[in-house]
């Protein structure tokens, strides 16, 4: 029974670990470049800010998973889950809009490729050149 506790409970933080780095490594991508538009010297920051959020999540889960004595105090487990709900709402978020922003480019990249620019058939072609309106 205990056995299959711990695999259970390897389980839940593999697949914690594995969601927080896709939606990190997704996301991250929408949050550099609003950083590098904005505030390019404090990129560095925001990249520890931005994953340390998660680690430290990632964190607090695996020591509530590993001490089942802490359940019994409601603070460490609210605190945890307020955390973890008010950080992933935030990225999740996020994803959302980068997800809307990506989708839009690929849009306009399928419709540049199936619907090509038409040419201008009545237009003249210019009939005067640089040396003709340049000064001698």
């Amino acid at each position: 029974m205990q056995t299959n506790m711990l695999l259970f409970r390897l389980q839940v933080i593999g697949f914690l670990l594995l969601f927080f780095l896709l939606l990190d490594l997704y996301t991250w991508r929408g949050v550099r470049d609003i950083v590098k538009k904005y505030i390019p010297k404090y990129i560095k920051g925001a990249k520890y800010i931005f994953f340390g959020l998660s680690v430290l999540i990632i964190v607090s889960v695996t020591v509530l998973l590993f001490f089942p004595e802490l359940e019994r105090y409601r603070l460490p487990r609210a605190i945890v889950s307020g955390t973890m709900v008010t950080v992933m709402g935030t990225k999740i978020t996020f994803l959302l809009f980068v997800l809307a922003e990506d989708v839009f480019a690929l849009l306009q990249w399928a419709l540049r490729k199936v619907l090509p620019k038409k040419q201008e058939a009545n237009k003249e072609p210019a009939t005067e050149t640089a040396e003709d309106v340049l000064p001698k």
